[in-house]
């Protein structure tokens, strides 16, 4: 079965309007394409590994000087609450009620909305101001080098044809870039080397690009369909890719926000 057979075989009647965004139909409960064994447990490996490296940055930053954590409970408050948020989204995504599009709104873009409004709550909440205030500039940034990984399991999942091809880097997602360039900004940064202006000119770019996926996302979701009914970004309704938006994504946000309140607040290196 092609990718092409599967979304027509998945979106039902979708395909007999030929992508008229204004027309949506209730989901089936599986991906446009079964996804290889290999790319769901490389996925889900990913985002233990990255939520394993977002516990040490807590930890880091709650560090006293004088090396004690102060206090110990903020990690495992994080270890509990996100374990806990990870089972109920991937419980809502095995459920089939994420891949319902002709709900008003859509469940899963009102899932979106909320991650999106907690993550730049948090970024801006008393812990947020202890992790921009407690890492250092090189942790700040070198640790959305995870998006590198991140993006070329994005692409095999394209390659599967579990994902739109437009949210690759072969199609309108460059955000590649600023996995690569996370890990050498922060090599030049604790090496002492670059400018003042050297977080200033990553944390733009890789804002910018973070926006340009997420917009590009938005438009592949079945509502809008931007790049027509055979490209529709429906992968992320499913677990465990429903991690994406609801745990990885908010790690990059989260980063980005604590950046700019590093560089525009007066705190010193941590």
């Amino acid at each position: 079965m092609s990718p092409r057979d599967g979304v027509k075989r998945t979106i039902g009647v979708y395909t007999e309007f030929a992508g008229v965004p204004s027309t949506v139909v209730r989901y089936a409960r599986r991906p446009v394409a079964p996804a290889p064994t290999s790319l769901v447990m490389v996925f889900t490996a990913l985002v233990i590994a990255t939520a394993v490296l977002v516990f040490s940055l807590v930890r880091r930053a709650y560090l006293g000087r004088d090396g004690e954590l102060r206090p110990q409970t903020a990690v495992f408050r994080m270890f509990f609450t996100l374990g806990l948020w990870m089972a109920i989204t991937a419980a809502l995504a095995s459920s089939g009620v994420l891949a319902d599009f002709a709900e008003r709104p859509p469940p899963m873009m009102v899932l979106m909305g909320f991650v999106f409004v907690a993550s730049v709550a948090l970024a801006f909440s008393p812990f947020g101001t202890q992790l921009a205030r407690g890492l250092p500039l090189a942790w700040l940034i070198g640790f959305q080098g995870f998006r590198l990984p991140l993006e070329l399991v994005m692409h095999w999942a394209a390659e599967e044809g579990v994902m739109p091809v437009q949210m690759s880097y072969e199609g309108r997602n460059p955000d590649i870039l600023t996995g690569v360039t996370a890990i050498f900004v922060a090599w030049m940064l604790m090496k002492g080397w670059g400018t003042r202006r050297t977080p200033w000119l990553w944390n733009i770019l890789g804002t910018g690009l973070l926006i340009n996926i997420l917009v590009v996302a938005i438009l592949s979701l079945p509502t809008f369909a931007r790049w027509g009914p055979d490209q529709v970004n429906v992968w992320i309704t499913h677990a465990p890719f429903v991690w994406l938006p609801t745990v990885l994504v908010p790690f990059a946000l989260i980063g980005h926000l604590l950046l700019w309140r590093r560089l525009l607040g007066n705190y010193d290196e941590g």
